[in-house]
């Protein structure tokens, strides 16, 4: 039988994917590849044609059926079991010289012909996580692939990643690998974390295979962190969950990967994403600006952002309004991050805070509007975290967060959510202005800008008619923002005070009650104690406000009282119980450095020997029921169950020894925190 040379395997889910990376193969590789064998479960015939166009394509329909106790498996659910056709590439070798194995997340920057002549040397060819040849930052190991060591296995080598992979025929007992692939997933379902990279890994070391690395420096797994130098790059790959749809950052810093996909889209292929917009769009209104605070906002937004597992989280777009300031500086700035990310708005005469924070939000094309002021400073996780929050919450339509005043007022503010939010704004602003991110389509159905006619108080007024069209808001009950505190700044003068008393004026209109000028200067929080007298009447007054909303129902009422009853403490006490916690000195971003670093020093010489210890004994623990699951093959997975359980067991004990050293560790933070 006549071989054909070199064939490149694809398969996902995503139909346009697939067009996308075959479009990226023709333009950079043109003619490396015989074919592109598809494997697939769904394609319309129309994106078939569509391919075969760009060129030649063998289809294979992937009809492997997952046992169901194993679909069920996190690791199962994430992922689709299409990720388990690359294991057909070893069958595939009895039709070709070699398969070279792309995943559909990548970028292809440069000639892919070495990877090739590599895998002839031994019959294989792959990128090494390893000191010389790490994809990013860090090296990594096999032992990431699964939630628990595997006995039989070197777990400590470095992790070969299985987004690019080429074998060779001439690789030893290539006949056995494919279904063994299979039936080790099987075999570690309930212990995989990354089911075919964890395999994969495995299989090298099962079947001694000299795999020749092609790293060069990470240039064929390159991940693209912010700014890194991509020009040595021959693929750069999106791994995780940072993908060149789902980043704004990497949507515009890397356009060709568009190209691609536009390219796609104009010869008729299907479309997957729609309209590609970031996730997040921040609106930050500016006017004579600090430079040198903003500066320090910047980095805490363009590059310090995290999400889960510590990738950096850049789905948004930075759209500044600069009102009216011809600041030299700041565009100096501006252009020394030069991030694809940041839009400028300039508004030639000033316009006020009102209209540019609408002017923001019109030119938004995020799914979520976050406000930020440009001189205060935000924790690393504070976006993705309000992001997350309002995913997983559909009918939460803005959230906030725990705050703390930093600079000449340094002190810790709990914020409220739901309908304790709703009952706090009747006599204050609900939550800080700056620490929330809000669904952009409720304001936009709604017809909820800001109002242009004021200086001041825009928020509150805001919060107030969107509560009347059903607002709902969740709050993160950690600090997330850090608000700069000017004394005598925009939100302390006696315009901002007259316009705030207003308002209060109005809400208790709405209960029926008639305010006297002398109960506007006592009556709301964060005026201090009082004197009997004026306690007295703020009682009254509360009272009488408890019975009316009682008939008219525009508060919950459990929520009224229970704001009113923070009022009245702090009248008689002179602060805010929970609410407020004054500090001596407040250092954004810092202390939680500093303490967890001296966690770490203090807790890793204690727990390393015991990690161990228990690495060595879950490792026991899967060989023996491994080696009883073959005697015992319809336990199999009652026994993982009862292991897995029996390790969170013992992996909480452990945590729990440590109770006595973190309670000094709270004791050691709060001399950091002074």
């Amino acid at each position: 039988m006549n071989k054909k040379r070199n064939a490149v395997m694809i398969a996902d889910t995503r139909p346009a994917l697939i067009g996308n990376i075959l479009i990226q193969i023709n333009e950079t590789n043109k003619g490396l590849f015989d074919e592109a064998i598809i494997y697939y479960e769904t394609i319309s015939k129309k994106d078939m044609k569509i391919m075969q166009s760009v060129m030649p394509c063998r289809f294979i329909h992937f009809d492997y059926e997952l046992p169901d106790k194993i679909k069920g498996l996190a690791a199962f659910e994430k992922f689709s079991a299409l990720m388990l056709s690359r294991y057909y590439m070893f069958d595939l070798l009895n039709e070709y010289e070699t398969i070279t194995w792309i995943d559909t997340d990548v970028l292809i920057c440069g000639k892919l012909d070495s990877i090739i002549e590599k895998a002839k040397i031994n019959g294989m060819s792959a990128n090494f996580e390893d000191k010389k040849n790490k994809s990013y930052k860090y090296v990594d190991f096999v032992r990431t692939s699964f939630k628990i060591p595997l006995h039989d296995y070197n777990m400590n080598k470095y992790n070969m990643s299985s987004g690019l992979i080429t074998v060779a025929d001439n690789l030893k007992d290539k006949e056995k690998m494919t279904k063994w692939c299979f039936d080790k997933t099987i075999d570690y379902a309930a212990y995989l974390l990354l089911p075919d990279q964890g395999v994969l890994n495995l299989l090298i070391q099962e079947f001694n295979i000299d795999v020749v690395s092609v790293g060069e420096r990470g240039a064929y797994c390159f991940y693209p962190s912010y700014k890194r130098d991509a020009r040595k790059a021959k693929i750069i790959h999106a791994w995780g969950s940072r993908k060149f749809w789902k980043s704004w950052y990497l949507f515009n810093e890397y356009p060709k990967w568009n190209e691609y996909y536009q390219k796609w889209l104009s010869l008729g292929g299907s479309d997957y994403f729609g309209e590609i917009t970031p996730e997040v769009s921040i609106v930050i209104p500016m006017y004579k600006s600090n430079t040198e605070y903003f500066n320090l906002l910047l980095e805490d937004l363009l590059v310090n952002q995290v999400q889960a597992h510590g990738f950096q989280y850049d789905d948004f777009e930075l759209i500044l309004v600069v009102d009216g300031d011809e600041n030299e500086l700041l565009w100096k700035l501006i252009e020394k991050y030069d991030d694809p990310r940041v839009k400028v708005i300039l508004n030639k005469t000033r316009q006020g805070i009102a209209k540019s924070l609408n002017m923001g939000i019109k030119a938004a094309k995020g799914k979520y509007i976050a406000r930020i002021d440009d001189d205060d400073r935000v924790s690393p996780n504070r976006l993705y975290k309000q992001v997350e929050y309002l995913n997983d919450n559909k009918e939460i339509q803005l959230v906030t967060s725990d705050f703390a005043y930093f600079g000449d007022m340094n002190e810790e503010r709990m914020s409220f959510e739901k309908e304790m939010a709703h009952a706090w704004s009747i006599f204050t602003c609900p939550f800080n202005h700056p620490t929330i991110m809000f669904k952009k389509s409720f304001f936009v159905e709604n017809d909820l800008l800001y109002d242009e006619n004021r200086k001041y108080v825009e928020d509150w007024e805001l919060w107030l008619r969107a509560f009347e069209k059903g607002l709902v808001v969740g709050s993160i009950p950690e600090i997330l923002y850090y608000h700069r505190w000017h004394n005598g700044s925009a939100g302390q003068n006696q315009n901002t005070i007259n316009l705030m008393r207003e308002l209060v004026e109005k809400n208790f209109e709405k209960l029926d009650i008639k305010l006297l000028p002398d109960d506007l200067s006592i009556i709301a929080p964060f005026n201090g104690k009082t004197c009997d007298k004026d306690y007295n009447r703020i009682a009254y007054i509360f009272d009488q406000a408890l019975k009316n909303n009682k008939e008219m129902n525009l508060y919950d009422q459990k929520s009224l009282k229970k704001v009113f009853d923070y009022r009245l403490f702090e009248a008689k006490n002179g602060y805010l119980k929970d609410i407020v916690i004054k500090k001596d000195k407040i250092v954004p971003n810092n202390k939680q450095k500093v303490y967890y670093s001296i966690k770490q020093k203090m807790l890793r010489p204690i727990y390393k020997p015991i990690k161990r210890i228990l690495y060595n004994i879950m490792s026991e623990s899967v060989r023996d029921n491994l080696e009883n699951s073959k005697i015992h093959k319809s336990k199999e997975y009652e026994m993982y169950t009862e292991l897995n359980e029996k390790i969170e067991e013992l992996s909480n004990a452990i945590n729990n020894n440590f109770n006595d050293i973190n309670k000094q560790l709270e004791i050691l933070k709060k001399h950091l925190k002074k």
